[in-house]
């Protein structure tokens, strides 16, 4: 944990990289914030009978694990404690969806509107271009069809 934000190593060394790569990983970490914490967690086991004789440790838990329920923690090395910035962390908002508004009507994104058939979709324009070339490598024509490029001398017996 980053400044109370949850964030794996890979994602932490990517902002080491993009920040100061000469200094070594935890340092340049110990710069860039105010909290670090490392922990160590373990999620909960799930076992599916594979035979009759199978005893279970547990009881079965119910699977998927609830969203709200969280690992369990079985180690954590504070690295630089600020208890201040760790306790009043806000979780970031995502980008605003972009609307589509008129007047006196609900609101709706773009994407929702198109999947709703009431805009149509961004149309990509892929246009194929065909061209016959000589013997020699000379530009014969260009065409917009491959059917229209076959002539008399061409066409498969």
């Amino acid at each position: 944990m980053v400044n109370g934000e949850e964030r794996h190593q890979v994602t932490l060394w990517y902002r080491h990289s993009k920040h100061n790569p000469k200094l070594p990983f935890r340092e340049d970490l110990l710069t860039m914030y105010e909290d670090i914490r490392q922990t160590w967690s373990k999620q909960f086991i799930y076992v599916i009978r594979l035979d009759k004789k199978l005893t279970l440790a547990s009881p079965v838990l119910p699977y998927p694990k609830p969203s709200n329920e969280y690992p369990i923690v079985t180690k954590e090395e504070i690295y630089k404690r600020n208890d201040e910035v760790f306790n009043n962390y806000q979780l970031k908002r995502r980008e605003p969806v972009y609307y589509y508004y008129v007047k006196d009507e609900l609101l709706f994104s773009r994407k929702t509107l198109i999947k709703h058939g009431l805009l149509p979709p961004p149309v990509k324009k892929i246009i194929h271009v065909y061209a016959q070339y000589d013997i020699y490598g000379h530009l014969e024509k260009v065409e917009h069809s491959i059917r229209s490029l076959v002539t008399e001398e061409l066409r498969p017996t």
